[in-house]
């Protein structure tokens, strides 16, 4: 298979969020490239916010790093790094550090399932508890946002004056 038509074929898979067959295409597609990369936990650009903003970094080596900034600063701190597992063709398994019963201590959550969201450059994360997978999703969109302090009061008393932007560029378009 020429690297043209697998990247077509992952590209596709991306965008349908399933496997994909067709000429040229495997069945499965057995990477881990649709989660790879650094995605921003649920914001919206333009937007006022708290005043922390988390971001999330799969690695290759089967890992994410959790990161976060603060108080409308572009320093980013490192919270935690956790190890992922493939759960089939299309969904990762983000579980708790080594010795711990929750992904995050105090949270309930056994672990969090990720998979590809229907945008291509977003996934979904579906926090599930002893008891079972929870009733709502947390998007993860592609890139690093950051916030930055506001000259103008934000809109509303209970806001921070902390606007959400893109730290340098939004990610590419997907195809």
């Amino acid at each position: 298979m020429s690297v043209i038509k697998s990247y077509r074929c992952r590209m596709l898979a991306g965008l349908l969020a399933l496997a994909v067959s067709g000429p040229g295409c495997n069945r499965q597609i057995e990477d881990d490239t649709w989660v790879l990369g650094l995605f921003t936990k649920d914001r919206i650009v333009g937007s006022y916010d708290h005043d922390t903003i988390a971001y999330y970094e799969f690695r290759e080596d089967q890992t994410v790093v959790e990161m976060t900034a603060s108080s409308c600063s572009s320093v980013v701190t490192e919270v935690r790094q956790l190890p992922w597992e493939r759960r089939g063709d299309r969904e990762i398994a983000i579980l708790p550090p080594e010795g711990e019963d929750e992904v995050f201590p105090g949270s309930g959550f056994v672990e969090w399932r990720v998979r590809p969201a229907p945008a291509c450059d977003e996934l979904e994360i579906t926090h599930v508890s002893a008891n079972g997978p929870e009733d709502y999703i947390v998007p993860l969109m592609r890139g690093r946002m950051c916030l930055e302090l506001e000259r103008e009061p934000p809109p509303y008393e209970n806001m921070t004056a902390c606007r959400v932007v893109w730290c340098d560029e939004p990610p590419p378009a997907c195809e």
